[in-house]
């Protein structure tokens, strides 16, 4: 090919390209600018020789019609009400474990030991304070440990790890019980 005849067709290229995209700038703003058009939909009647037809499909008939000759102006199918439902919390046991419960003598000064399974970490907490990254919040603590969770009221035990004696509560003579470790509290 020479240099001359590869110009031409450069520009022949370009020109059917700048035509390309005139013409379809033209094509979206006849889209955009015209209105729509009703659809219309012509029905036949059924020939005379099949034979009269009863009322009912009579009826459907004129009814298509007049649904084919309306403009819509809103959806028929209505909206589905609540499609997708949050799913339930996990099971409080699944988040956390009791690991032991401090006994002050006085309902309001106990302590409940609790560790967070995923972050395994374990801190203490009194009534009315709400586990860090679970959102229970501790309502009583005696034998078991009390949590508000998901709306509901749970009751938790002492989790030791054996099907022992899991009350854990600690006497009133300051012990302390968790995971099956006993030790002396040494009062101030």
């Amino acid at each position: 090919m020479t240099p001359r005849f590869e110009r031409l067709l450069g520009t022949l290229c370009q020109a059917f390209a700048l035509l390309l995209a005139a013409a379809g700038a033209v094509l979206f703003l006849a889209a955009v600018a015209a209105p729509p058009a009703p659809i219309t939909v012509a029905l036949e009647e059924t020939s005379p020789s099949v034979g009269s037809q009863d009322a009912s499909e009579r009826s459907r008939l004129e009814a298509f019609k007049k649904l084919s000759a309306a403009q819509l102006t809103q959806t028929i199918v209505p909206k589905a009400r609540d499609a997708h439902k949050p799913p339930p919390p996990p099971a409080l046991e699944t988040l956390i474990r009791v690991k032991g419960i401090l006994d002050f003598g006085k309902p309001d000064e106990n302590e409940a030991l609790v560790e967070v399974i995923k972050s395994q970490e374990t801190s203490s907490y009194r009534v009315g304070q709400t586990v860090t990254g679970v959102q229970a919040q501790i309502q009583k603590i005696d034998a078991a440990v009390t949590f508000q969770y998901a709306g509901q009221r749970i009751e938790l035990q002492v989790h030791d790890g054996s099907s022992a004696d899991a009350s854990g509560l600690a006497t009133p003579e300051s012990r302390l019980r968790t995971a099956g470790i006993e030790e002396e509290i040494q009062a101030p």
